[in-house]
Protein backbone atom coordinates (compact mmCIF):
# COMPACT_ATOMS: atom_id res chain seq x y z
CA UNK A 1 0.00 0.00 0.00
CA UNK A 2 2.04 3.37 -0.63
CA UNK A 3 0.27 7.10 0.87
CA UNK A 4 0.80 10.11 -1.88
CA UNK A 5 1.38 13.66 0.00
CA UNK A 6 0.23 16.36 -2.29
CA UNK A 7 2.19 20.01 -2.27
CA UNK A 8 -0.16 23.51 -2.78
CA UNK A 9 0.03 25.13 -6.06
CA UNK A 10 1.17 28.21 -4.74
CA UNK A 11 4.57 26.41 -4.11
CA UNK A 12 5.17 26.36 -7.72
CA UNK A 13 3.59 29.35 -9.09
CA UNK A 14 7.33 32.18 -8.69
CA UNK A 15 9.18 29.92 -11.41
CA UNK A 16 6.35 29.25 -13.82
CA UNK A 17 7.47 31.89 -16.08
CA UNK A 18 11.18 30.16 -16.08
CA UNK A 19 9.46 26.85 -16.85
CA UNK A 20 7.90 28.34 -20.19
CA UNK A 21 11.42 30.35 -21.23
CA UNK A 22 13.21 26.84 -21.24
CA UNK A 23 12.66 23.61 -23.28
CA UNK A 24 12.92 21.14 -20.61
CA UNK A 25 10.39 19.83 -18.57
CA UNK A 26 9.34 20.68 -14.59
CA UNK A 27 7.89 18.32 -12.33
CA UNK A 28 5.76 19.34 -8.84
CA UNK A 29 7.62 18.79 -5.82
CA UNK A 30 6.74 15.30 -4.65
CA UNK A 31 7.07 12.90 -1.52
CA UNK A 32 6.36 8.99 -1.60
CA UNK A 33 5.52 7.42 1.42
CA UNK A 34 5.36 3.63 1.60
CA UNK A 35 3.28 1.88 4.10
CA UNK A 36 4.65 -1.90 4.36
CA UNK A 37 1.91 -4.37 5.07
CA UNK A 38 2.92 -8.22 5.79
CA UNK A 39 0.31 -10.83 7.01
CA UNK A 40 0.80 -13.84 7.82
CA UNK A 41 -1.68 -16.57 9.09
CA UNK A 42 -1.32 -18.84 12.46
CA UNK A 43 -1.78 -22.35 12.19
CA UNK A 44 -4.15 -25.31 13.17
CA UNK A 45 -2.23 -28.47 14.83
CA UNK A 46 -4.16 -30.99 16.03
CA UNK A 47 -1.80 -34.07 17.11
CA UNK A 48 -3.64 -37.40 18.02
CA UNK A 49 -1.14 -39.49 19.47
CA UNK A 50 -0.56 -42.45 22.22
CA UNK A 51 -1.43 -41.49 25.69
CA UNK A 52 -1.15 -44.90 27.41
CA UNK A 53 -0.65 -47.84 24.97
CA UNK A 54 -2.23 -47.81 21.35
CA UNK A 55 -4.46 -45.57 20.03
CA UNK A 56 -6.25 -47.94 16.78
CA UNK A 57 -8.26 -50.82 17.76
CA UNK A 58 -6.55 -53.36 15.33
CA UNK A 59 -8.29 -56.59 17.26
CA UNK A 60 -9.84 -59.59 15.91
CA UNK A 61 -11.20 -63.01 17.30
CA UNK A 62 -13.71 -61.33 19.76
CA UNK A 63 -16.06 -62.73 21.73
CA UNK A 64 -19.70 -60.72 22.75
CA UNK A 65 -18.44 -59.80 26.85
CA UNK A 66 -15.17 -58.51 25.37
CA UNK A 67 -14.27 -54.98 26.33
CA UNK A 68 -11.29 -53.01 24.42
CA UNK A 69 -10.17 -49.56 26.03
CA UNK A 70 -7.95 -47.57 24.09
CA UNK A 71 -6.32 -43.58 25.47
CA UNK A 72 -6.06 -41.15 22.95
CA UNK A 73 -3.84 -37.89 23.71
CA UNK A 74 -5.37 -34.60 21.70
CA UNK A 75 -2.74 -32.01 21.80
CA UNK A 76 -2.05 -28.80 20.03
CA UNK A 77 1.16 -28.78 18.11
CA UNK A 78 -0.01 -25.23 15.86
CA UNK A 79 0.04 -21.70 16.84
CA UNK A 80 -3.92 -20.57 17.17
CA UNK A 81 -6.08 -22.31 19.89
CA UNK A 82 -8.74 -25.03 18.85
CA UNK A 83 -12.03 -24.73 20.03
CA UNK A 84 -13.34 -27.73 19.63
CA UNK A 85 -12.52 -31.31 18.20
CA UNK A 86 -15.51 -32.86 16.58
CA UNK A 87 -15.66 -36.85 15.98
CA UNK A 88 -17.69 -38.91 13.49
CA UNK A 89 -18.11 -42.13 11.61
CA UNK A 90 -17.25 -40.95 8.36
CA UNK A 91 -16.40 -44.64 6.74
CA UNK A 92 -16.65 -47.77 7.83
CA UNK A 93 -15.48 -51.32 5.71
CA UNK A 94 -18.16 -54.18 6.94
CA UNK A 95 -17.56 -57.97 5.82
CA UNK A 96 -20.30 -60.50 6.45
CA UNK A 97 -18.00 -63.95 7.00
CA UNK A 98 -19.34 -66.34 4.88
CA UNK A 99 -17.10 -69.63 5.69
CA UNK A 100 -15.43 -70.82 2.58
CA UNK A 101 -17.81 -73.12 0.30
CA UNK A 102 -20.24 -73.00 3.04
CA UNK A 103 -23.75 -72.29 3.42
CA UNK A 104 -24.64 -68.44 4.24
CA UNK A 105 -27.19 -69.74 6.90
CA UNK A 106 -24.24 -71.46 8.95
CA UNK A 107 -23.96 -68.78 10.99
CA UNK A 108 -26.32 -66.51 9.49
CA UNK A 109 -26.93 -63.01 7.93
CA UNK A 110 -26.72 -59.70 8.88
CA UNK A 111 -25.74 -56.09 7.83
CA UNK A 112 -23.20 -53.70 8.59
CA UNK A 113 -25.43 -51.19 11.13
CA UNK A 114 -26.63 -54.51 13.05
CA UNK A 115 -22.90 -55.78 13.69
CA UNK A 116 -22.03 -51.94 14.92
CA UNK A 117 -25.00 -52.70 17.19
CA UNK A 118 -22.94 -55.00 19.24
CA UNK A 119 -20.48 -52.67 20.53
CA UNK A 120 -21.28 -50.43 23.10
CA UNK A 121 -19.61 -46.98 23.67
CA UNK A 122 -18.42 -45.14 26.53
CA UNK A 123 -16.65 -42.25 26.39
CA UNK A 124 -14.73 -39.96 29.25
CA UNK A 125 -12.66 -37.21 28.99
CA UNK A 126 -9.97 -35.74 31.12
CA UNK A 127 -7.40 -32.77 31.06
CA UNK A 128 -4.60 -31.30 32.78
CA UNK A 129 -7.31 -28.70 34.45
CA UNK A 130 -8.26 -31.50 36.64
CA UNK A 131 -11.84 -32.27 35.39
CA UNK A 132 -12.45 -35.23 34.57
CA UNK A 133 -15.62 -35.52 32.20
CA UNK A 134 -18.63 -38.48 31.02
CA UNK A 135 -19.23 -37.77 27.54
CA UNK A 136 -20.66 -40.94 27.25
CA UNK A 137 -21.95 -43.05 30.15
CA UNK A 138 -22.38 -46.95 29.87
CA UNK A 139 -25.83 -46.44 30.87
CA UNK A 140 -26.65 -44.85 27.87
CA UNK A 141 -26.28 -48.11 26.09
CA UNK A 142 -24.81 -45.72 22.74
CA UNK A 143 -23.60 -48.22 20.51
CA UNK A 144 -20.75 -47.80 17.57
CA UNK A 145 -24.11 -48.12 15.43
CA UNK A 146 -25.75 -44.90 16.51
CA UNK A 147 -22.37 -42.90 16.27
CA UNK A 148 -22.61 -44.03 12.65
CA UNK A 149 -26.29 -43.21 11.88
CA UNK A 150 -26.18 -39.93 14.07
CA UNK A 151 -22.92 -38.63 12.65
CA UNK A 152 -22.47 -39.94 9.45
CA UNK A 153 -23.20 -37.00 6.70
CA UNK A 154 -24.33 -39.65 3.91
CA UNK A 155 -26.95 -40.77 6.49
CA UNK A 156 -27.80 -38.35 9.52
CA UNK A 157 -30.83 -40.73 11.05
CA UNK A 158 -33.11 -38.80 13.08
CA UNK A 159 -33.28 -41.53 15.79
CA UNK A 160 -29.68 -42.48 16.45
CA UNK A 161 -29.64 -38.05 16.06
CA UNK A 162 -31.98 -37.95 18.67
CA UNK A 163 -30.64 -40.88 21.25
CA UNK A 164 -27.06 -39.76 20.70
CA UNK A 165 -27.71 -36.08 21.21
CA UNK A 166 -29.58 -36.71 23.93
CA UNK A 167 -26.86 -38.89 25.83
CA UNK A 168 -23.91 -36.38 25.13
CA UNK A 169 -25.80 -33.40 26.20
CA UNK A 170 -23.51 -29.93 25.80
CA UNK A 171 -21.15 -32.21 23.99
CA UNK A 172 -23.57 -32.62 20.92
CA UNK A 173 -21.98 -29.81 18.72
CA UNK A 174 -23.30 -29.24 14.92
CA UNK A 175 -24.13 -32.78 14.20
CA UNK A 176 -20.78 -34.44 15.95
CA UNK A 177 -19.64 -35.18 19.46
CA UNK A 178 -16.97 -32.46 20.81
CA UNK A 179 -14.24 -33.96 22.42
CA UNK A 180 -12.02 -31.12 23.55
CA UNK A 181 -12.77 -29.65 27.08
CA UNK A 182 -15.74 -27.54 27.49
CA UNK A 183 -14.59 -26.21 31.26
CA UNK A 184 -15.66 -23.03 30.72
CA UNK A 185 -12.10 -21.43 31.87
CA UNK A 186 -8.71 -20.53 30.04
CA UNK A 187 -8.39 -24.37 29.29
CA UNK A 188 -12.10 -24.35 27.21
CA UNK A 189 -11.16 -26.47 23.71
CA UNK A 190 -7.06 -26.80 23.39
CA UNK A 191 -5.28 -23.53 23.86
CA UNK A 192 -1.83 -22.70 22.89
CA UNK A 193 -1.54 -20.48 25.90
CA UNK A 194 -1.58 -22.07 28.92
CA UNK A 195 -0.52 -25.34 27.02
CA UNK A 196 -3.03 -27.78 27.51
CA UNK A 197 -3.49 -31.48 26.19
CA UNK A 198 -6.63 -33.89 26.19
CA UNK A 199 -6.98 -37.37 27.15
CA UNK A 200 -9.42 -39.58 26.03
CA UNK A 201 -10.73 -43.05 27.43
CA UNK A 202 -12.40 -44.82 24.52
CA UNK A 203 -13.97 -47.95 25.81
CA UNK A 204 -15.48 -50.35 22.98
CA UNK A 205 -17.38 -53.83 24.45
CA UNK A 206 -18.97 -56.48 22.74
CA UNK A 207 -22.43 -56.66 24.07
CA UNK A 208 -23.48 -60.35 25.45
CA UNK A 209 -26.70 -61.71 25.51
CA UNK A 210 -28.55 -64.58 25.08
CA UNK A 211 -31.37 -65.04 22.86
CA UNK A 212 -31.98 -68.51 21.29
CA UNK A 213 -34.36 -69.88 18.66
CA UNK A 214 -36.58 -72.61 18.89
CA UNK A 215 -33.22 -74.94 18.36
CA UNK A 216 -31.64 -73.47 21.31
CA UNK A 217 -29.30 -71.68 18.14
CA UNK A 218 -27.83 -68.21 19.98
CA UNK A 219 -29.00 -65.42 17.92
CA UNK A 220 -25.62 -63.93 18.42
CA UNK A 221 -24.03 -66.79 16.27
CA UNK A 222 -24.68 -65.11 13.36
CA UNK A 223 -21.72 -62.49 13.73
CA UNK A 224 -19.37 -65.01 14.16
CA UNK A 225 -15.95 -64.23 11.68
CA UNK A 226 -17.83 -60.89 10.59
CA UNK A 227 -15.42 -58.25 10.71
CA UNK A 228 -15.79 -54.30 10.64
CA UNK A 229 -13.34 -51.71 9.95
CA UNK A 230 -14.75 -48.31 11.21
CA UNK A 231 -12.72 -44.73 10.77
CA UNK A 232 -13.34 -41.99 13.18
CA UNK A 233 -12.78 -38.99 11.65
CA UNK A 234 -11.82 -35.81 14.49
CA UNK A 235 -12.02 -32.55 13.18
CA UNK A 236 -10.49 -29.40 15.18
CA UNK A 237 -11.71 -26.11 14.28
CA UNK A 238 -10.52 -22.38 15.30
CA UNK A 239 -12.43 -19.92 17.10
CA UNK A 240 -14.16 -17.15 16.11
CA UNK A 241 -12.40 -14.29 14.37
CA UNK A 242 -11.63 -11.31 16.51
CA UNK A 243 -11.44 -7.49 15.95
CA UNK A 244 -7.54 -7.30 16.76
CA UNK A 245 -5.87 -4.45 18.36
CA UNK A 246 -2.45 -3.39 19.87
CA UNK A 247 -3.39 -5.16 23.13
CA UNK A 248 -3.59 -8.83 21.22
CA UNK A 249 0.16 -8.35 19.73
CA UNK A 250 3.25 -7.96 21.09
CA UNK A 251 5.94 -5.87 19.60
CA UNK A 252 6.89 -8.07 16.19
CA UNK A 253 3.09 -8.35 15.50
CA UNK A 254 2.19 -11.36 16.74
CA UNK A 255 -1.44 -11.71 17.52
CA UNK A 256 -0.49 -13.67 21.02
CA UNK A 257 -4.48 -13.86 22.46
CA UNK A 258 -5.14 -15.98 19.55
CA UNK A 259 -3.00 -18.75 21.26
CA UNK A 260 -5.78 -18.17 23.88
CA UNK A 261 -9.31 -19.92 24.69
CA UNK A 262 -12.53 -18.24 23.83
CA UNK A 263 -10.86 -15.76 21.18
CA UNK A 264 -8.84 -14.43 23.08
CA UNK A 265 -11.05 -12.58 25.38
CA UNK A 266 -10.42 -14.58 28.36
CA UNK A 267 -12.65 -15.58 30.91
Amino acid sequence: MTLKKKLAMGALSATLGMSLVGAGTWAAFNDIEEVSASVAAGTLDLVVDEYDGPVNFNVSNLKPGDTMTRYIKLDNAGSLAIKDVLLSIDSIDFTDYLPEGGDPDTYGQNSAEEYLSQFKVTLLKTGIEGAKEEIISSSEEITLADIYKATNPSIKDEGAITKLSGAVAGYWVEGRVNLASMAQNQYTGLPVDPDDFDAVELSIEFVEYSERDDRGVEEQNKYQGDTVDVTFTLEARQWDGQEVTDRDMDESGYVETNEEANNGDGF
